[in-house]
């Protein structure tokens, strides 16, 4: 009854310590694609089934499991099964190229934002020299990432590896943040359509007593429905 019972990880430490968790396992998986037969409606047996291969690195089962999940999902839960199916294609074949990057592209058409599409995409691009376009797609990753944040940094880092091989300046997270305060369409927002948000930040007592007063705070604001994407971002 717990990820652990499927977990490939835990199953080799145990079988490495003279237990049988592997064949444990190998047992749970098969009366699980026995359940599978007879209920082949059932997402969340097909999910555990697929992702259970995938870390087993059994590609074929894995592959043709998302592929059955893929058909039973919509909107953005199968655009993210797609994202998986497509990285699991390319670690069976070591290449992103033709059918996982059409899988990365159709994900990407139901969820623009979706990190592990945009990450592929961009890796896809990086491969085959097309540095600035890898750029540009990374770029998009951290409209969905916190400013500041460990990701934020990292995804910038891949951004400016790419932007260096296509003679692109450098881009600064300050400058990222300054960006992500422009409309998503690079146009300044007409009047009529401009909103101002103003309010206090205040800070518990417990972390206050901790702080110097030197730190950097990001303040951003998401949509209270829809997409989660900052739309305007602020540094204090």
């Amino acid at each position: 009854g717990t990820w652990d019972a499927f977990n490939p990880e835990v199953a080799q430490a145990q079988s490495s310590s003279g237990g049988h968790s592997m064949a444990e396992l190998d047992a749970q998986l098969a009366h699980l694609e026995q359940n599978l037969k007879d209920n082949p409606s059932d997402v969340n047996g097909w999910m555990l089934y697929a992702r259970t291969n995938d870390a087993l690195k059994r590609f074929d089962k894995a592959s043709a499991a998302y592929e059955k999940l893929a058909s039973l999902l919509q909107g953005s839960a199968r655009a993210q099964v797609l994202a998986d199916w497509a990285d699991c294609l390319a670690a069976q074949t070591g290449n992103l190229s033709g059918r996982p990057e059409a899988l990365v592209d159709e994900a990407l058409k139901i969820e623009p934002s979706l990190w592990k599409a945009l990450a592929l995409k961009g890796t896809a691009l990086y491969n085959r020299g097309e540095y600035r376009q890898a750029a540009s797609v990374w770029e998009r990753i951290l409209r969905t990432q916190e400013p500041g944040s460990e990701d934020w940094s990292n995804t910038i880092a891949m951004v400016n590896d790419a932007r260096a091989k296509a003679g692109m300046p450098q881009l600064t997270e300050t400058a990222q943040v300054k960006r992500l305060e422009e409309r998503p369409s690079g146009r300044a927002a007409s009047p009529a359509a401009a909103a101002k948000l103003s309010g206090t930040v205040t800070i518990s007592p417990d972390l206050k007593s901790k702080l110097s007063g030197d730190e950097t705070v990001f303040v951003f604001a998401r949509p209270v429905e829809g997409s989660k994407m900052p739309v305007a971002v602020t540094q204090l």
